[in-house]
């Protein structure tokens, strides 16, 4: 799973927290093991549980820099959902300029030099700002709270118990369309009931990605910001 050079002691945390957040997205969605994904995600016996150990202790583990693209593809694979450049996001320079679209260093795999920032400065994210699994699982009242994992309220039929932006992006995991959720009908999505998933997630995922573009390249500007106030408060009023 390591290959090519790490980024020492600056990414180490930032690739621990990224690799934990993709083995609960892997567990949470799937309802396997450690173990069962040790198996279907092709890492050493035991690395799926040292991947999840965070925050860090002495057994945690993270793959490489250049290596944690390739996390992000297997665990996309797994779960059927389209996989997303990993970057390095800078939150220094995210402080200095909230509007801003220069806070991505580049790849954990590119060449960056990030010495004359504090490894508490960074963390990665994915291209385009779209939302990691712990954004969309978590708000501040329940972070350090446990959640029932999607595969459970699945099972249980607990629809009325998805949180609202898990629900929201519950699309993107191609695994989830055919388990019964009310809100993932194939018509409303304009595709036939008959559908592979494989034919139209694509679509959607590249739709969903460049109106997200878009609107954080508005957000960047006065005159964007304004605009989206004025949306935002007439569809407020309807």
């Amino acid at each position: 799973m390591n290959a090519g050079p790490n980024k020492g002691r600056r990414l180490r945390g930032a690739l621990s927290r990224f690799a934990a957040m993709l083995i609960e997205e892997a567990a949470d969605i799937t309802g396997l093991s450690h173990a069962q994904l040790d198996e279907r995600l092709g890492l050493p016996d035991g690395q799926a549980e040292r991947y999840s150990l965070y925050p860090r202790r002495k057994k945690t583990r993270a793959p490489q820099a250049a290596s944690i693209q390739q996390l992000e593809n297997r665990v996309a694979r797994l779960v059927q959902r389209m996989p997303h450049k990993v970057v390095i996001e800078n939150n220094a320079k995210l402080a200095e300029n909230p509007n801003g679209l220069d806070h991505i260093e580049g790849a954990p795999g590119d060449g960056v030099n990030l010495r004359q920032y504090s490894s508490l400065d960074f963390q990665l994210g994915y291209e385009g700002d779209w939302p990691i699994y712990r954004r969309l699982k978590y708000n501040l009242r329940d972070i350090c709270c446990p959640l029932i994992p999607i595969h459970e309220l699945v099972r249980r039929r607990a629809h009325g118990s998805w949180g609202e932006m898990l629900m929201l992006y519950s699309w993107q995991w191609g695994v989830l369309w055919d388990q019964g959720l009310p809100w993932l009908d194939r018509g409303e999505y304009g595709v036939s009931a008959d559908a592979p998933v494989d034919s139209f997630l694509p679509g959607l995922a590249a739709y969903a990605k460049s109106e997200r573009v878009r609107l954080q390249q508005l957000s960047s500007t006065a005159e964007g910001r304004r605009w989206l106030e004025i949306v935002e408060a007439e569809l407020a009023l309807s």
